[in-house]
Parts: structure tokens; C-alpha cells; sequence
């Protein structure tokens, strides 16, 4: 029963090979509506090679193996087992990864088009979702797919690295990030990320999202290019709110009207060296900044460094100050003030009327409609009854 080779499931990123409960392979226009997948060994649902124009909507999925949807075909987008056009929409999906804790909660590989909007997912040990399964600039077919309106929380718990509330990997046109409410995820060592772009991640939308409370940095931007960061909140992560790993050439990323939040932890975060915060290449202004207990010349960018704790974890320090030079290059019409949250200790981020976030034109985000839609505003194909035909055939 074991493999010759010696590589289990375990062994590959998100546990992607392990099998589910529910298996598609070239499917089309199937439903699952309204039901449960609980207590089982793998992964819930599987839309495997072939699977176009299918949803999973107002499923509930409990005690899993693995994760709960993964979606995986071909990587040639003119082959008949590429995946298109499936939606996984208004699912409450909780504690996965009780055999795999390195699954994914909502896995979509190789696709293009996809929905995933509108689920609640917590409770897992590793990322909620991750789209894409292409590294580097290689040319990659997962393009135009929607992560929006999801409530995504207690991820990590403190077991696995490297990981994100929302997780995109490679090339991506036309791909957007929007409307979600991601917090508390939670690494062992490093990575507890809120929004993770990885290796190639490039010509992504990400707006209107609310990040806060992760034990790394709300946004982490590994390497991609042109990619546009508005009207989101990010706060209160634990290392600073935004950072890159590898700074390139090639504008990284535009970020602009966003409100960026701190408590000690800078809004821009590099480390000591090449890695040094100044030299992110990146467009960065008319946002708006605050942290409640500054450190000094901080509160905009900083560097720090990485250090060994003797419980094998790793901390990280703030050493180095950077708002001087950091203002040198950018977020030269930004301002730091108070943005004035409904509730920032209740995690209320909607922001008053008389906010300064108004006047830098900043849309301010309202994430309270994240996760599972009522029954009743649900858009799927059979929720609603067949309307009477508007044209009936004339008679005689």
C-alpha cells in the first residue's frame, strides 16, 4: 500500500495529491448545493482534470483529513482537462488538516476564471486559499480567478510556516483579491502571513480587504511585479504590515490609498542589507498611517533582524529607523494620523466620518458581508425557482 518510491502525500505542498470524498473528473455543470462532507480522511471534494462550470455552494464541510475543495488540472489551457469556470461560494468550512495538517482549505491549482467568494474557513494549520501552481515568471494559465468576500481566521495556531490567509503563486492577470476579512493566522517560526503573494506573482488586483492580527506581516510580497495594493486595511501585524522578500528592479508593487496600522510594527518592514526596506521598488502614496505606541522615526518603515530564541523559534527585531529615507522616495502625499476606527480594540476597522482617510480619497473598506451570504441573496443556479418564461408561444 505504501509508494516504492518512499514519497507519501504529506511530502508534497499542500498535501495537493491526496485523494477526497467526492471525486470529479471532467465534470461539467455539476452542482453540489446544500449539503456536508464531514469526518473523512482526505480532502472533501476534488475537481479533478476536465472540471469546467461546476460549484460547491452552501456546503458544509467538518473534521477533515485534509482541506476541503482542491481543483487540478492540466496545465495546457487548450487541453480539454484544463479546469475553468468552477465556483466554491457561501461553504462554512472548519477544522481540516487533522491527518495533513500542510493541506490547504480551498485548493485551486491549474484554472482560470474561477470563484471562490463568500466562505467562512477556520481552523486549519496551514492556508486558507491558494490559487495558482505556477513558480517563477514561467508562463502560467491561471489567470482571471476571483478570491472575494471571505472570512478567513485561526489559521497556523502556532504548527506549520510559510504560510497565508489568501496564497497566490506565478503570473496571474487578471486575478483579484478583494473583500476579505483575514486575521489571526498564526506561524511557528516564520511566515504568518495575512496575504501572501509567492514566487512570479504578478498583475494582481488586491483591494477593499481588512488584514490584521498575523504574527508576521498583514501583506507579504515574495517577488511579482505590477501589482496594484488599494483600499485595504492592514493592521497590527506582528513583524510590520508589509513587507518583500526579494526586491527586484521592476516595480514590485503600487500601493496607494491604503490605511496601514502598527503597535510598534512599522508599516513597511525590511531587514539589514540587501533587503534593507529603502530598497523596495515599489509606487507608494496617498495612504494613511498610524501606529499606537510608536517607536521613533518607525511608523512608516523600519528594518530589523532575524534572531534565534531558545525555545528554537525565531524572533524578530526592530534595529533600524527608516522613515527619513523612506520619504525620500516615497509616500510623499501620504499622512500619519489617527484614522479614527469605529472600535480599533474590538477589531471594528470601519472608519468615521470625519476620518483623514476621506480626504487622501481612500475608500475605506466594510467587510462585514464576508463569509456565507444568507440563503435568500445567494446568486447560485439553484437557489432560486425557474421564472415563468416571459415569452409564451401564442396559441391557435
Amino acid at each position: 500500500m505504501l509508494p516504492a518510491d518512499g514519497r507519501f502525500a504529506a511530502d508534497v505542498q499542500a498535501a495537493s495529491t491526496v485523494p477526497a470524498a467526492l471525486q470529479f473528473e471532467f465534470a461539467r455543470g455539476c452542482a453540489v448545493i446544500d449539503g456536508a462532507v464531514e469526518r473523512v480522511g482526505g480532502y472533501g471534494i476534488s475537481l479533478g482534470p476536465g472540471s469546467r462550470g461546476n460549484i460547491v455552494s452552501g456546503t458544509r464541510f467538518r473534521d477533515l483529513g485534509a482541506g476541503a475543495v482542491r481543483s487540478g488540472g492540466s496545465v495546457d489551457a487548450s487541453s480539454s482537462a484544463f479546469n475553468s469556470a468552477n465556483e466554491v461560494s457561501d461553504c462554512d468550512i472548519a477544522a481540516g488538516g487533522r491527518v495533513y495538517p500542510n493541506c490547504v482549505a480551498v485548493l485551486f491549482q491549474h484554472g482560470a476564471h474561477n470563484v471562490i467568494a463568500h466562505n467562512r474557513i477556520r481552523d486549519f494549520f496551514y492556508t486558507g486559499i491558494s490559487v495558482g501552481w505556477m513558480w517563477d515568471y514561467l508562463d502560467s494559465p491561471s489567470q482571471g480567478n476571483r478570491i472575494e468576500s471571505n472570512h478567513i481566521h485561526d489559521l497556523g495556531q502556532g504548527l506549520l510556516n510559510d504560510m497565508g490567509g489568501v496564497y497566490l503563486l506565478g503570473i496571474a492577470p487578471g486575478t483579484v483579491v478583494r473583500g476579505n476579512h483575514i486575521h489571526d493566522v498564526t506561524c511557528r517560526n516564520y511566515g504568518g502571513w495575512g496575504i501572501y503573494l509567492d514566487e512570479g506573482s504578478s498583475f494582481v488586483v488586491i483591494e477593499g480587504n481588512v488584514v490584521h492580527d498575523v504574527s508576521s506581516h498583514t501583506y507579504h510580497h515574495h517577488y511579482g511585479r505590477e501589482v496594484t495594493i488599494r483600499n485595504n486595511v492592514w493592521a497590527y501585524g506582528g513583524d510590520g504590515q508589509i513587507s518583500i522578500t526579494r526586491p527586484e528592479e521592476h516595480v514590485s508593487f503600487t500601493f496607494e490609498r491604503n490605511i496601514v496600522v502598527g503597535a510598534r510594527s512599522p508599516g513597511f518592514m525590511g531587514t539589514e542589507g540587501a533587503r534593507d526596506v529603502v530598497n523596495y521598488n515599489i509606487i507608494s502614496d496617498l495612504n494613511l498611517f498610524w501606529d499606537d505606541d510608536p517607536v521613533a522615526g518607525a511608523v512608516r518603515a523600519a528594518n530589523g533582524v532575524k534572531s534565534s530564541v531558545a525555545d528554537g523559534s525565531v524572533g524578530f527585531a526592530l534595529t533600524q529607523p527608516r522613515d527619513d529615507a523612506w520619504a525620500a522616495r516615497h509616500d510623499r502625499h501620504s499622512v500619519t494620523a489617527d484614522p479614527m476606527f469605529v472600535d480599533a480594540p474590538a477589531r471594528d476597522f470601519r472608519v468615521a466620518g470625519d476620518s483623514p482617510a476621506h480626504a487622501l480619497g481612500i475608500t475605506p473598506p466594510d467587510v462585514r458581508d464576508a463569509g456565507p451570504r444568507p440563503i435568500a441573496e445567494r446568486r447560485h443556479p439553484l437557489a432560486l425557482r425557474t421564472l415563468p418564461d416571459p415569452f409564451p408561444r401564442p396559441r391557435g
